[in-house]
């Protein structure tokens, strides 16, 4: 007796709620530090175990992140050009910083307006909340996919990049 093939449910986009997941998923590398391996101080090295969490969502909702991920790299290029370029005194240096980090912020708002035009929830904010990686957070894990990214100084830019970006 022949079987018939079984019809998976549709998933829901997680980024859009009246959307199917019909595009490439959202990627989230999750760690969970193990403790030291092969010895102590500089010879020694992290151990620990990663999960990759995939976030279903839609491709309308993946084009609007990419518009959202342009609009922000557009702001952050235009606050580099005028950091650099603005001024030629060096006195107006920190109007220069206040400038930019305003042009900075005003490209992250402009991004979110454009989200929720849309309907489309942002990354940044919501991805962390896909059930999945609730579950990982409260086992111990950490967003990332290596310790000595996100537990060295070099995490906290990562952070801040992931945040313009």
């Amino acid at each position: 007796m022949k079987k018939e093939p079984t019809k998976e449910k549709p998933i829901n986009c997680y980024f859009h709620e009246r959307l199917l997941a019909d595009g490439k998923p959202y990627i989230i590398n999750m760690h969970k530090i193990t403790g030291i391996q092969g010895g102590t101080g500089p010879s020694g090295s992290v151990g620990s175990t990663g999960k990759t969490v995939y976030v279903p969502r839609s491709r309308f909702a993946e084009r609007a992140h990419v518009m959202g991920r342009t609009i922000k790299l557009f702001a952050l290029g235009i606050a580099v050009l005028f950091f650099l370029y603005g001024t030629k005194s060096s006195v107006n240096i920190y109007l220069n910083l206040m400038i930019s980090i305003g042009v900075l912020l005003a490209g992250g708002g402009l991004c979110h307006l454009f989200y929720r035009y849309l309907g489309v929830r942002s990354i940044s904010s919501y991805a962390i909340t896909y059930p999945e990686v609730q579950q990982l957070i409260d086992k111990g894990y950490q967003r990332g996919f290596h310790p000595l990214i996100s537990a060295t100084p070099f995490g906290i830019v990562i952070y801040f990049v992931r945040l313009i970006i």
